[in-house]
C-alpha cells in the first residue's frame, strides 16, 4: 500500500514505530521488515499506527441520501427482478460503513436483496466489524438518528441487530497492491462500490491503478462514489462522471436521457441569477467527456450557485485574521462544492494562516489533485512544508517555478490577487535559495 503521509505526520509515525519496536524487542527497521513478513499481528499493529480509522456511522449523511433517492432506485430500475444488489465497502474500517448500507437497505424495504461486502487491510478492525460491537463514539449527530433502532445496548457497548450483522462479510484486502477485480472473492460486477476518505492518503501512481482496477470491477450501470475530499478519477478511468450536491459520483456507463430525467435532472441554470428554476431535487449534472479538467472545473465553479459569496465571505475573515473562522468556513464550503478550485485554494490558505501545516498540506494537495497546472497550489504547498521537510519543499518550489517561467512576465497568477508571475518567479527563487542553503548546512552538521 503506497500511502502519501505529510512531513508532519511522518514525524510522529517515526517515533510511534520507534516505541513499537522497543515494545516487541526490535533494534533496528530492517529486523522490523522481516518480522512484519511472519508476524500477523505485529502488521496490524503497524496499520493501527499509519491509517487513520476515523469512522461512524452514516458519516456524510447527504451521501447516504444520494444513495438512497438516486443511486439505488437507477439500479433497482435497471435489473431483473429478485437479481441481489451488490454492494462494496472498500476501506471500512470497522464496519459503521457497512452495517449504515445495511440499516438504510432495511429502510428501505431490500433486506437480503442488498448483498455487502466490507474489506480493509486491517485484521484488527475487521475484527471489531465483524463482532459488530460499537461504543456511543460511533454515533454522532443527527444521522445517528438512523442508527439508534438498529443496535441494543449491552453494557458499555452497543450491538447490532443479528439479522443485520449476518447481511455483511468482511476479509482482509490492500487496495493498490492486491489484483482487481477478484471474481472468487465477490470483488467483480459490483453494483455500488463506496471508498470513502480513503485515496487521499495514497500516491498518484496508486490513485491510478486504483481507479482502472474499480472500473473493471463494476458492472456494466454500476456507481462508485468518493469521499468528498478524495482526488478526481476522471482521468485515470473512463467513468461517466457526474456532480452533486454530496459530491463526485462515477458511473461505468453514461445515464440515458429517459434515466436522467426519471430522476430529477434539474433545468438549466439561469445565467442572470445563477438560480435552477422550479422544485427540482439534488441532480446528476454531467461534466462533459471532451472537455478539459480545467474547463470542466471552471464550468463546475460558475455553475455553483453561493460559490462566490462564501469564497467572499472566506477572504473578509482572512483579512481580519480569523482564521480558525475561516478554515471552518472554507472546510464546509469544499464539501459543498467539492469541485471549486478557489474554495479549495482559500482552505489551504486559512490553514496555512493558522499553522495548521499538515492539514493545509493536504488541502493544497487536493487541490493540485484537481489541476497540477496552479503555480500558487504548488507554491503554498512549499510553504506548508517548510517547518518539516524541506526536500518536499524544495520539489514543490521548483514545480511552481517552471510553471512560472513558462509564462508572460506580467500575467496574473491564477488565484493570487494581484501578483504576476515575473513577480512570483523572483520570491520563489529567493525561496530556492534558502532552502537549498539550509539542506547544504544540515548536511555538513550531518557529517
Amino acid at each position: 500500500m503506497q500511502l502519501n503521509i505529510a512531513p508532519f505526520r511522518r514525524r510522529v509515525l517515526a517515533h510511534r514505530m520507534t516505541e513499537l519496536m522497543e515494545r516487541h524487542g526490535i533494534d533496528h527497521p530492517a529486523f522490523l521488515r522481516e518480522r512484519l513478513k511472519v508476524d500477523p499481528a505485529l502488521a496490524d499493529e503497524v496499520i493501527a499506527e499509519v491509517t487513520i480509522g476515523e469512522t461512524y456511522f452514516f458519516r456524510d449523511p447527504a451521501q447516504f441520501d444520494l444513495i438512497r433517492d438516486e443511486v439505488l432506485p437507477h439500479l433497482l430500475r435497471a435489473r431483473p427482478e429478485g437479481s441481489p444488489l451488490k454492494i462494496w465497502s472498500a476501506g471500512c474500517s470497522t464496519g459503521e460503513e457497512v452495517y449504515s448500507l445495511a440499516i438504510l437497505a432495511e429502510q428501505m424495504g431490500l433486506g437480503e436483496k442488498v448483498q455487502i461486502i466490507g474489506t480493509d487491510v486491517s485484521g484488527r478492525a475487521l475484527h471489531q466489524a465483524a463482532a459488530a460491537r460499537y461504543r456511543c463514539s460511533s454515533l454522532r449527530g443527527e444521522a445517528s438518528k438512523r442508527a439508534m433502532p438498529y443496535l441494543a445496548p449491552h453494557g458499555d457497548r452497543l450491538h447490532l441487530r443479528e439479522h443485520l450483522k449476518g447481511r455483511a462479510r468482511f476479509f482482509k484486502f490492500c487496495l493498490g497492491r492486491d489484483e482487481l477485480p477478484a471474481p472468487t472473492r465477490g470483488l467483480a460486477e459490483m453494483d455500488l462500490i463506496l471508498c470513502r476518505n480513503v485515496l487521499i492518503y495514497m500516491e498518484p501512481d496508486a490513485i491510478r491503478r486504483i481507479a482502472r482496477q474499480f472500473y473493471q470491477c463494476l458492472g456494466d450501470g454500476g456507481w462508485l462514489l468518493l469521499g468528498p475530499s478524495d482526488p478526481p478519477l476522471w482521468e485515470h478511468a473512463p467513468f461517466a462522471t457526474y456532480v452533486t450536491r454530496a459530491g463526485v459520483l462515477y458511473r461505468r456507463g453514461a445515464l440515458r436521457q429517459s434515466d436522467d430525467l426519471a430522476c430529477g435532472e434539474a433545468p438549466a441554470r439561469s445565467k442572470a441569477s445563477g438560480s435552477v428554476p422550479g422544485d427540482a431535487p439534488p441532480a446528476l449534472e454531467r461534466i462533459g467527456e471532451a472537455a478539459t479538467i480545467s474547463a470542466r472545473l471552471k464550468e463546475a465553479s460558475l455553475g455553483s450557485a453561493g460559490e462566490g459569496a462564501i469564497a467572499r465571505r472566506i477572504r473578509s475573515l482572512l483579512h481580519k485574521e480569523a482564521t480558525g473562522e475561516a478554515a471552518a468556513l472554507a472546510a464546509k464550503a469544499v464539501r459543498k462544492h467539492p469541485l471549486s478550485v478557489r474554495l479549495h485554494y482559500l482552505h489551504g490558505s486559512a490553514l496555512l494562516a493558522a499553522r495548521q501545516y499538515e492539514d493545509a498540506a493536504a488541502a493544497f494537495r487536493r487541490l493540485l489533485y484537481l489541476d497540477r497546472s496552479l503555480a500558487a497550489a504548488h507554491f503554498f504547498l512549499g510553504r506548508c512544508h517548510l517547518p518539516g521537510n524541506r526536500q518536499a519543499a524544495l520539489h514543490a518550489f521548483e514545480e511552481a517555478h517552471a510553471l512560472c517561467v513558462r509564462r508572460p512576465h506580467d500575467e496574473r497568477v491564477e488565484l493570487m490577487e494581484d501578483v504576476t508571475a515575473g513577480q512570483l518567479v523572483l520570491r520563489i527563487g529567493s525561496e530556492i535559495a534558502d532552502v537549498r542553503r539550509s539542506i547544504q548546512e544540515g548536511s555538513h552538521v550531518a557529517r
